[in-house]
């Protein structure tokens, strides 16, 4: 056999080389005809070796200049299907689809009549247009499929609120009716589900309600938000923090960080080692790019209650007028970080974190000390307290400093004079966004403790 393959062969290579010096050949026409010669090669090749060595071989010689086209195409496929498969199971899951109370869509709101009860359930639906952000992400990412299931919410808006929706921590209370008509107008901002269904809807030529083979989406995302509930207790923040206005470009780079920690309350204050052009940035000039940059922390930390900003331009004219009224010394533990100096001889050494006292913790002690042991009805009643007060999470107000501290003495006494505890990291002086994500890991572990 290879006999007579090998003068055909030859023979076919002869007649290509001298079509290729062919005087009137295009450039084009050459390389068709180099495409030929590679064929007819390949053609040969099985002929006079085995099939798998013959594969070997040509992957060898081949393999880096045609590794695209090489691979074979079942191979594509089975590796896509996996990759898709891991990311349904895994990456679904490391994060939560966010959606604006204005985003909901009244007009297509399921309603699901309960024939026990006679009445109505309320289940949002949202439309996410084909070019959104999100969309993109669910088909190019996440590759969803009708029917899956993902992690979504309602970002909680800070601003007014009914008293009765909320304990006395500001948490919301589970005992409001989110499904009542008539509750402040089906506002479910704050809620969030683990059960929400995708469901694709194809546009234009496209027919299949599903994501292309580019990973395009086919159409617009419609997110139905069943089983919506509040925050668990135990997943709401405890610490609020005061901010020493930083850089606006290091401020962009460390919201995302702030609201993915987990913060009650931001306060952005003026500091005498603060400039003051820094309130003139564009995230104070459009509060929208601030919001969203809040907003996609809590995507990845899997939280929908955005902290209350406040932007303060006289942390004197702060700390004496307002402080006392937003943070109770009774509920929250006033926590100032500094960098430790060498040498000091002032009486309150810094501490660290986890040394910090509550105010939980001093009434404890202040009821065990006070009341008698005895069984009598002062005591049980003294128990009842400060198991009452041992039950209410623990707080932090975090105060943080510019990049150089806090100005010495000024306002380290100010900050002492109302109630402040110094705390610190240690002797070195850190940038602002590597400070505050330490300190509030810290403070997050000391409120949990």
């Amino acid at each position: 056999m290879t006999a007579i393959t090998f003068p055909l062969f030859a023979f076919c290579i002869c007649i290509l080389h001298g079509m290729r010096r062919w005087k009137h050949d295009t450039r084009r026409r050459r390389r068709h005809v180099d495409q030929l010669c590679f064929y007819v090669f390949v053609l040969w090749m099985p002929t006079t070796i085995t099939t798998t060595t013959a594969t070997t071989t040509i992957t060898r010689m081949f393999g880096t200049c045609f590794q695209p086209t090489m691979r074979p195409f079942s191979e594509r496929i089975i590796t896509r299907h996996h990759v898709l498969n891991h990311q349904q199971q895994t990456i679904r899951r490391l994060n939560r689809f966010l959606f604006d109370p204005e985003e909901i869509d009244k007009e297509t709101v399921t309603t699901i009549d309960d024939d026990d009860d006679n009445n109505s359930i309320i289940i949002p639906v949202v439309t996410l247009h084909k070019d959104d952000y999100r969309t993109i992400h669910a088909a190019k990412i996440l590759g969803l499929q009708n029917g899956d299931t993902i992690r979504a919410g309602i970002v909680g808006c800070p601003g007014p609120r009914n008293d009765d929706e909320y304990d006395e921590y500001g948490d919301y209370n589970p005992g409001h009716d989110i499904n009542d008509e008539n509750s402040s107008n089906n506002n479910h901002s704050g809620l969030l589900t683990d059960t929400a269904t995708v469901q694709w809807i194809p546009e234009g030529k496209v027919k299949r309600a599903e994501p292309l083979g580019n990973g395009q989406p086919p159409g617009s995302l419609r997110v139905t938000l069943h089983h919506l509930m509040p925050t668990p207790p135990g997943q709401v923040p405890t610490v609020a923090l005061l901010l020493a206005l930083p850089r606006p470009i290091a401020l962009g780079r460390m919201l995302p960080m702030i609201s993915q920690m987990g913060v009650s309350h931001l306060i952005l204050s003026q500091a005498t080692k603060v400039p003051k052009d820094y309130f003139g940035s564009h995230l104070f000039r459009k509060p929208e790019v601030l919001r969203d940059r809040l907003i996609e922390g809590l995507c990845q930390a899997g939280d929908v209650k955005l902290p209350k900003v406040q932007i303060v331009k006289n942390l004197k004219q702060f700390l004496e007028n307002d402080l006392d009224e937003q943070f109770p010394v009774n509920n929250y533990a006033r926590v100032m970080a500094h960098p430790q100096r060498p040498n000091h001889n002032d009486a309150n050494v810094p501490k660290r974190m986890r040394d910090i006292d509550f105010p939980s913790d001093n009434n404890n002690n202040n009821n065990n000390n006070n009341n008698p042991t005895s069984g009598t009805k002062k005591s049980s009643l003294a128990s009842s307290s400060s198991s009452s007060s041992a039950s209410s999470p623990r707080r932090i107000l975090l105060a943080v400093g510019p990049e150089g501290g806090w100005e010495e003495p000024n306002e380290l006494e100010r900050f002492q004079r109302h109630g402040f505890q110094q705390v610190t990291l240690g002797s070195r002086v850190l940038r602002s966004d590597c400070a505050v994500v330490s300190l509030l890991a810290l403070a997050q572990d000391a409120c949990s403790g």
